[in-house]
């Protein structure tokens, strides 16, 4: 809940960049930490609070954390001196030294909001797993960890008490989950395979690009991309293709597939215009050097975690290591990944759903507090709702790829989006 008179984004944007510099602005809670099932337990891990530091002793740079958290929350989070401040939605910001503006009216509306608070509070009681979150200026009713079926109820009567009170508004929020829709590229070519086997492929479309118009048309927020030609000779191949889709789409597309070096993955991130890059196989074959690369570029690159029969495979799936998927991740907790992208191959392409040995595998992953995207197996609807379901539990549960079943009819980008908007 917020005052009613908080469309403060031009004064919020004039503020910000009132000073002739680059500046680097970022939301905290699934960006700059971890998300996790209760907001008083999110934490800015230390690499990322390494790599703000060092970004920010660049000349001209500043750092500026944007959140609905009131500024009190976030300076005690984050901990790191000469840092902007936008809280509480854009109502309060804070200066690096220390000086303070409140978005007009925001002090006033202030006894409106304990009295909701009041109310609300004897209302809610009776729903197990919600909370209600005060922020001084704002507040947030949180229903994440309490019985689906209650959903709709609690809703309702947040709105219902609000609706007479003219200082406040309810905004509802959107569940930080993402539906992406694959285009796996060969020879130029929208194609699918089964299981990963090269003989096994069906081309779909030979424009890539206009698929990935349609996905984005449907509402797909990001793209994942796989360069299996790449995969299989261990450089990037599909650029061209690559290039056109970026250029097709506004949203962000994620790459896979043949980036094993710094020169491949600068050219996808920084020429071709890739938001964030998935790596595999040298991963695992140079742990060190993906470490590093994790750091150089925090929040832009993704581990591809492809398992056989639990044994992570690389080379395009050609090969089978003697290294088990959750070993692998695990040397890489900490660390500021943009993602794990985990695939259980048996299931890839085959149109027969999820499998509880995967799902349970997904909720392993996510318990070693490493933020999560579910590939392969997803054939109806069913099978992203088993997903939130996990993600209700297990927050860093952030996504999942959708193949196949996009191209054959059983899952509409449209219906699985709004799936995970209710």
């Amino acid at each position: 809940m917020i005052p009613d008179w908080t469309e403060q984004r031009e004064a919020l944007q004039s503020w910000l960049v009132s000073n002739p510099r680059l500046l680097i602005g970022c939301d905290f809670d699934g960006t700059l930490s971890p998300l996790v099932a209760h907001a008083d337990d999110a934490r800015l891990p230390d690499a990322m609070r390494a790599a703000m530091q060092r970004l920010m002793a660049q000349p001209g740079v500043a750092f500026a954390v944007i959140s609905g958290r009131s500024i009190a929350d976030l300076r005690q989070r984050v901990d790191v001196p000469g840092v902007w401040y936008a809280g509480n939605h854009g109502l309060e910001r804070e200066s690096p030294d220390g000086s303070t503006v409140l978005a007009p009216g925001a002090e006033e509306a202030t006894p409106a909001m304990r009295a909701v608070l009041a109310q609300l509070a004897e209302v809610l009681a009776r729903y197990p797993g919600v909370w209600i979150e005060d922020k001084g200026l704002s507040s947030s009713v949180h229903f994440r960890l309490a019985a689906e079926e209650s959903y709709d109820e609690v809703e309702a009567l947040v709105k219902s008490v609000v609706q007479d009170v003219p200082e406040l508004k309810v905004r509802p929020a959107k569940l930080i989950w993402e539906i992406l829709p694959a285009i796996d590229l060969r020879g130029g070519q929208c194609v699918r395979l089964r299981q990963g086997d090269y003989a096994q492929e069906t081309v779909f479309s030979d424009q890539p690009a206009e698929m990935a118009r349609r996905w984005a048309a449907e509402g797909a927020p990001r793209l994942h991309l796989v360069d299996l030609d790449g995969a299989k000779a261990g450089r990037p191949i599909n650029i061209d293709a690559v290039r056109a889709i970026v250029e097709a789409v506004e949203i962000p597309c994620e790459l896979g597939g043949g980036l094993r070096d710094d020169a491949a993955v600068e050219l996808m991130l920084d020429d071709v215009g890739i938001d964030r890059v998935i790596i595999g196989t040298q991963a695992l074959k140079e742990p060190e050097w993906f470490r590093g690369l994790v750091r150089r570029y925090p929040g832009h690159i993704a581990l591809g975690l492809d398992a056989r029969d639990g044994m992570v495979a690389t080379a395009g799936w050609l090969d089978v290591s003697h290294t088990s998927a959750l070993s692998l991740a695990e040397q890489f907790q900490g660390e500021p990944l943009a993602a794990v992208i985990y695939t259980n191959i048996a299931n890839d392409g085959m149109m027969q759903g999820i499998d509880r040995a995967t799902l349970a595998d997904l909720e392993q992953l996510c318990e070693r507090d490493l933020p999560v995207i579910a590939s392969g197996g997803v054939t109806t609807l069913d099978d992203i709702a088993a997903l939130l379901a996990i993600h209700r539990r297990q927050p860093r549960l952030i996504g999942a790829i959708v193949g196949r079943a996009i191209y054959e009819g059983t899952v509409q980008v449209a219906a699985a989006v709004a799936l995970t908007q209710r």
